[in-house]
This record gives structure tokens, sequence and C-alpha cells, in this order.
């Protein structure tokens, strides 16, 4: 083998481990929607999402795994249905995704405007249920993507 063989290889895993431009896009999209989810829960709620530091250094690993879940579930559930819609052109999972958004958040503006007390007595909100419940909603969004491409191939 000669240096420029190891040159090749160095370029080709590096090629491997490179993003592509639809990868980095859903990534976007994914950490978009987790940063809207925060932006709303802390105007809405009044309270920022999620625990503080040292609540969560004195977290149990049960509560540290719903967070970790919650927070993965909201980039995927932001993502994947991005590179649904860009790689297959299917509608449904985005639209799910936005339907259930929005009215998450409007359940909690009704829910805030009803309630006369502080933030803090808002415990457990519909978008609260919505970061909890993502990678479910992600599920039933990649389902709605399923029968979409379904319908259309057997339309078509």
């Amino acid at each position: 083998m000669t240096g420029t063989d190891t040159t090749d290889d160095e370029s080709s895993d590096w090629a491997r481990v490179r993003p592509t431009r639809l990868e980095a896009v859903a990534l976007a999209v994914g950490v978009g929607h987790l940063l809207a989810l925060v932006g709303v829960t802390a105007v809405l709620e009044a309270e920022p999402f999620g625990p503080t530091p040292s609540e969560l250094f004195a977290a149990d690993p049960f509560g540290i795994l719903l967070f970790v879940v919650s927070v993965s579930g909201m980039i995927l559930l932001g993502a994947i249905p991005a590179v649904l819609a860009l790689r297959w052109r299917l509608a449904t999972p985005l639209a799910f995704v936005a339907v259930a958004f929005g009215w998450a958040t409007y359940q909690t503006w009704l829910r805030s405007l009803e309630t006369t007390t502080t933030a803090a007595d808002i415990s457990l909100t519909h978008l609260s249920l919505y970061a909890v419940w993502s990678p479910l909603l992600l599920a039933i969004a990649v389902l709605c993507g399923g029968l979409e491409y379904a319908v259309r191939r057997r339309v078509n």
C-alpha cells in the first residue's frame, strides 16, 4: 500500500461520518422543535422547561431518564417527520406534529388564563404531556406517514 491509499481510506471514512444535507436539516428542525417547546413553555408557564441544574443533580434515575427521553423525543419528533417530508414528500407526519403542538399550546394557554395563582401551581399541562409522550406521538406520526405512503402507492 502506498501513502495515497491510506489518504483515500481516510477521506472515504470521513465521507461516511459527515452528515448529508438532509440529516443536517432534520437535526436543525428537531432542535428548533425542542427550542420552540422550551420557549412556549417559558412564556405560558412562566418557568423553564425541565429541571434546574440543582434539581437535575438531586433527581432520581427515573427522573433523569424521563427528562432525557422527553428531550430526545422532542428532537426526534421534529426531525423524523422532516425527513419523511423532504425525502418521500409525506405531508401527514409534519401536519400531525404541527396540529398536536398547536393543540397542546392552545390548551396550556387556556389553562394559564384560567389560573390566577402563580405559574408554579400549574403542575401538569398539555405541553408537558406533549413532551413526555413525544415517543408515542412520534410513532403516531410515522404511522400517519406510512398510511399516506400506502394510499399514494395504491392510487398511483
